[in-house]
């Protein structure tokens, strides 16, 4: 969905632009996205 031919192709591109794999990121930023408090706007969207 986001245009990558694989899931390899954008993790390269993604460690290429952030200088971290998904992974990292991920579980360097789940303490933001545990603090947000959830919508009902974003709660339908999911």
């Amino acid at each position: 969905m986001a245009g990558f031919i694989s899931i390899s192709s954008f993790n390269t591109k993604f460690k290429e632009l952030l200088k971290l794999t998904p992974k990292q990121y991920l579980s360097n930023h789940m303490d933001v996205r545990n603090s947000i408090t959830t919508s009902s706007i974003v709660e339908a969207q999911v």
